[in-house]
């Protein structure tokens, strides 16, 4: 009985963390996208810029964290680094820009369609290559992300030089003016992510880890499940939380380029630089999960070439999220 109290009491105390952080979590990200806004005006620098580079480092934070400590941590396995990225990439594509078409017709600007779509797709095919092809026991080493790593420096250089030419094109939205505030709220707002992301992500870990030991599962499949889904939702809260934000003020221009650059950085940046600390290992479920990923990519993709995404096409793919979730579920308990 005093084991179960315990217990309870430890239960009860991350449930309200969790809740404590998803408050910090929706705040801060309205303060970072007003922020972020206000500097792209200052700076006479497109949003769409911004919300690639700024935004989507800012709100890819959270992700680093979890697999710098996960890569350092490792030994021999990388269930939850790569579980993380993987996991958050396909909630970022099926679930947070599934959600963004629901406030209104997303409009996808030519740059995004020749230049950002592009690069989404080569990192992530250079993932799923890395995984399958390039090494005969799935693991992606050192110099693989060091060409990870050239990829996204040469993402943020062709990024930066041709943003002067997207100002003229700019969304015409009311943004907070440029105040002396601006700098350190834009901080304030990225530092409030991370630690609301922290705050989400690790009491969310602990419930579900307690919660698959209490089923009977491996510790190796709890630790794929749990990087798949409670930490990698944990982690995209951030975007989900600017998504919403840019969404209410009209900024589809930083929906798209927090979703692109988060997914980009998460691949290029992060797997780039984990894998530089530590060889990153795939085990048969996450192979499946990669070639998931690629095709939610390729998906949205095909829309978002097209110009536009709809309500109709954020509704299938937040539907495929909940299958994809219910597969992941149905999978670790052995049913398929």
């Amino acid at each position: 009985m005093e084991i179960f109290n315990q217990t309870g009491l430890n239960v009860l105390a991350n449930i309200m963390i969790l809740i404590v952080g998803g408050l910090i979590l929706i705040k801060c990200a309205d303060i970072f996208v007003d922020s972020a806004s206000s500097l792209a005006k200052k700076l006479k620098i497109s949003t769409l810029v911004i919300g690639l580079t700024i935004v989507a480092l800012g709100t890819s934070l959270p992700e680093l964290a979890v697999s710098l400590v996960s890569a350092i941590k490792a030994k021999g396995t990388s269930d939850l680094a790569l579980g993380n990225v993987i996991g958050s990439n396909i909630v970022n594509i099926t679930l947070i820009l599934g959600i963004g078409p629901l406030f209104g017709t997303i409009l996808v600007g030519k740059n995004i369609q020749k230049r950002d779509i592009p690069f989404m797709i080569l990192a992530t095919v250079m993932f799923v290559l890395f995984g399958f092809l390039f090494n005969t026991d799935q693991r992606i080493v050192w110099y693989e992300g060091i060409i990870l790593l050239l990829i996204c420096a040469l993402y943020i250089y062709i990024l930066i030089r041709s943003s002067k030419n997207e100002v003229n094109h700019e969304e015409e939205h009311e943004v907070k003016p440029f105040t002396k505030w601006t700098i350190p709220l834009l901080i304030i707002g990225a530092a409030g992510i991370a630690i609301g992301a922290e705050l989400v992500t690790t009491p969310a870990t602990y419930l579900a880890e307690t919660a698959a030991v209490a089923f009977g599962m491996t510790k190796t499949a709890a630790t794929t499940l749990v990087g798949l889904t409670i930490v990698a939702v944990g982690t995209s809260l951030p975007e989900l939380m600017t998504t919403i934000a840019a969404a209410k003020k009209g900024q589809n221009n930083m929906i798209l380029g927090n979703v692109i650059g988060s997914n980009i950085l998460n691949i290029l940046f992060i797997i780039g630089l984990s894998s530089t600390i530590t060889n990153l290992k795939f085990n048969e479920a996450i192979l499946i999960d990669l070639v998931i990923m690629l095709g939610v990519t390729i998906f949205v993709s095909l829309f978002a070439i097209k110009g536009k995404l709809t309500k109709n096409v954020g509704l299938i793919l937040i539907v495929t999220y909940i299958f994809y979730v219910v597969y992941l579920v149905l999978r670790t308990f052995g049913v398929l």
